[in-house]
């Protein structure tokens, strides 16, 4: 007996370390045993989709979105130092939450984040102006929402699936 494909209108979890809503692109698969398996298209233009959503969002950066953000980068604690023009120590104590960020750390990694990763989640809109001119504030961040969109790229004239904040 051939697996049931289900195509769920919603999906909650903390992927990443964030908190996001996925609307009609999870599957879920169920084998003749009752066996589930839940399948995420494109998992890394998501994570670099939840890393650019999470640099555009006002609320205080944590050392978990900052973890998240340099491994979505893919790059080590040395380089990801590096890149900001910080110590790597120092990035070490922003993960591990033993040092606070201030307005320009804060800011230079927002910008960084969304500058490298723009590529990778085409759908979403950034402009550096934005983070520039961001309020932060304090908070907890709630669940961000985000959908499969179909973009034309203009370069190759190609249209792909990416993924898009949910209106």
């Amino acid at each position: 007996m051939a697996p049931h494909r289900d195509i769920l209108g919603r999906y909650e979890d903390d992927l990443f370390g964030i908190p996001v809503v996925i609307l009609n692109a999870v599957i879920k698969e169920t084998d003749s045993r009752g066996n589930e398996t839940i399948t995420i298209p494109d998992e890394e233009g998501l994570a670099a989709a939840i890393a650019m959503a999470r640099a555009l969002c006002p609320i205080k950066l944590q050392a978990d979105d900052i973890r998240m953000m340099r491994k979505t980068l893919g790059m080590k604690a040395k380089d990801f130092a590096g890149a900001l023009g910080i110590s790597p120590s120092r990035v070490s104590r922003m993960e591990k939450n033993t040092q606070g960020l201030g307005p320009f750390s804060e800011q230079a990694i927002r910008q960084f984040v969304c500058a490298r990763l723009k590529r990778q989640a085409p759908a979403i809109n950034y402009d550096p102006a934005e983070i520039a001119t961001m309020e932060i504030v304090e908070g907890d961040v709630t669940a961000i929402e985000f959908e499969r969109v179909r973009l034309k790229m203009a370069e190759s004239q190609t249209k792909t699936d990416e993924w898009d904040l949910a209106a």
